[in-house]
């Protein structure tokens, strides 16, 4: 990929909010690079001629994943970098503030290890024992202690991702 215009482009990144506007233009916003979030907006044009009027006119309904392929093929793109990798001070940082739209599901083995990890620290009863009595109920802290990422329901990581950000903050 070659970058023209002004300064250096933006840099590598991952959560990023990528919106076309137009048939030819894209608005690359924010993101993550790895130790800090990114506040920055890049414009992101296809390679058309600069004496054709700006079409604004709304886009095509597509899928993101589709627009997102196709990007990728247009950039040529062929690997992704994981900005976490090596990095679980900022992992925890996402984490800690993130949505569960923005968990990724190759995070979710990383984000139940920092779940275990977070919830033994602070004590919480193992397998949702509120009550201390060694009943296991379903709605307790701590319940997806034992879970296994491979086989964790997507519906219960809101729920982990949600106690994991509560022990956070009781940890802080």
């Amino acid at each position: 990929v070659q970058f023209t215009g002004e300064g250096t482009g933006p840099g590598p990144r991952a959560y990023q909010t990528l919106t076309m506007v137009g048939k030819s233009r894209c608005l690359n916003f924010g993101g993550f690079n790895g130790v800090k979030a990114c506040d920055d907006a890049w414009w992101l044009c296809a390679d058309v001629d600069a004496s054709m009027p700006f079409d604004d006119s709304p886009p095509p309904q597509v899928s993101s994943r589709s627009l997102i392929d196709d990007l990728r093929a247009r950039l040529k793109v062929t690997e992704t970098i994981n900005v976490f990798e090596g990095n679980d001070a900022a992992f925890r940082q996402h984490i800690a503030a993130c949505d569960v739209e923005d968990v990724r599901v190759g995070d979710v083995p990383k984000l139940m290890r920092e779940y275990v990890a977070t919830t033994t620290t602070l004590g919480l009863p193992v397998r949702g024992d509120d009550d201390g009595d060694g009943s296991t109920g379903k709605n307790g802290q701590g319940r997806y202690r034992h879970c296994d990422p491979a086989t964790m329901k997507l519906k219960d990581v809101g729920d982990a991702l949600t106690e994991l950000q509560g022990a956070f903050i009781a940890n802080a």
